[in-house]
């Protein structure tokens, strides 16, 4: 069947993996999370604008021009949440999570003014729906972002007589180490770029569980 050139429709998972300093998965329990609580995500890329030059003459007269390209540096996020997830929200920022019967209830904030705080970093992956027209891709339903390494922030947020939206914000960073991720369920055979991809699959996105997962480092 001929490849089609689909449309982004909703955006129905996420997945967070904890990441150790250099990039790499995380070893021991609960460095894993998976929601379906995402209302949106919004990503944009931040650019080092390349420099203008031009030579003029004393009249005024441009005898010679350049400009160096643009280089993309990172990507910025807005993540906004419609469930209040404790273990999503610790991982991505760096919180304590606080307990009551042994469920995880509330979250304590990051004293990020500490010095010997030290930022938590996560790679990222979400999934969307691929439409062709009016009904999913026969092929490859299904859109596939990630990012291999991100840190996060606590968004303003807004308690009033509405359900609240919960945002996060955070940005990427380059990581060699993810290559096809520890999952293997993204249907994907080629390695995953330093910066993070964009890419159709026909794998449908993981199951979301309102708790930690564990994913093996060498799995």
């Amino acid at each position: 069947m001929a490849a089609t050139c689909p449309s982004i429709l909703h955006f129905c998972r996420v997945r967070v993996t904890k990441l150790d300093a250099v990039g790499n998965v995380a070893t021991g329990s609960n460095n894993s999370y998976v929601s379906d609580g995402a209302i949106s995500l919004q990503y944009g890329a931040e650019v080092s604008t390349g420099e203008d030059r031009e030579l003029k003459t004393g009249c005024g007269c441009i005898v010679a021009s350049a400009k160096d390209p643009d280089v993309l540096k990172r990507f910025n996020f807005e993540l906004t949440m419609g469930k209040f997830e404790p273990p999503l929200f610790q991982m991505l920022t760096g919180s304590t999570i606080i307990t009551e019967g042994g469920d995880p209830v509330g979250l304590n904030f990051p004293d990020q003014t500490d010095c010997d705080f030290v930022p938590t970093y996560v790679a990222f992956e979400g999934w969307a729906d691929a439409y062709d027209g009016d009904s999913p891709d026969p092929v490859r339903p299904y859109f596939y972002v990630v990012w291999p390494s991100t840190t996060w922030q606590i968004g303003q947020t807004t308690l009033q007589n509405d359900f609240a939206q919960l945002p996060l914000t955070g940005f990427s960073r380059s990581n060699s180490q993810w290559g096809h991720g520890p999952y293997g369920d993204t249907g994907l055979t080629a390695p995953i770029g330093a910066q993070g991809a964009i890419t159709q699959t026909d794998e449908p996105p993981p199951t979301a569980h309102c708790a930690f997962a564990t994913v093996a480092v060498g799995s």
